[in-house]
């Protein structure tokens, strides 16, 4: 006579669904069967956590946008298995601040006009003075405290 055991069917949801460089922390909520005794998750990166954590949290390396692929190994009392894998992408986070005001007074505190941001390829800044003439551009968003300083007025 040959028993055979009722497989167990792995799935798990990534969430949040588009974790940032900024937030690389993502919960992997466990859907597999209900008969599971066992979770063994590969995170990807090369971290792994097993066997009593059905949904665990995981933070990812952060300041790099990348798409890792979980891998979801179950096991039932039965000592049947399955596997599952799926993408976990953590993409890129746009930040952009440029002021509304400067005092270019030489005192050291807020003496030149320049954005800053994260995730910023390409740059550039005009200034143009009432008339409409170009007073100053800049091309490299690296180069902080070496933005547009007004000539001072005495």
């Amino acid at each position: 006579m040959v028993h055979v055991y009722a497989t167990p069917q792995a799935d798990f949801n990534p969430n949040p669904t588009n974790a940032t460089v900024l937030n690389p922390v993502v919960t992997l909520e466990n859907a597999s069967s209900a008969d599971v005794t066992y979770w063994n998750y590969y995170f990807g990166d090369g971290d792994s956590i097993s066997p009593s954590t059905s949904s665990p949290v995981h933070t990812y390396p952060n300041g790099e946008a990348n798409s890792y692929l979980a891998t979801l190994i179950v096991h039932n009392a039965d000592g049947c298995w399955d596997t599952i894998q799926k993408p976990v992408d953590i993409g890129p986070e746009f930040t952009f601040y440029i002021p509304n005001a400067f005092t270019p007074n030489g005192d050291g505190v807020n003496d030149y006009f320049f954005g800053q941001g994260i995730g910023i390829v390409d740059y550039d800044i005009y200034i143009f003075d009432r008339w409409g003439n170009m007073i100053y551009h800049g091309d490299n968003i690296y180069a902080s405290q070496m933005g547009w300083k007004s000539k001072s007025r005495k």
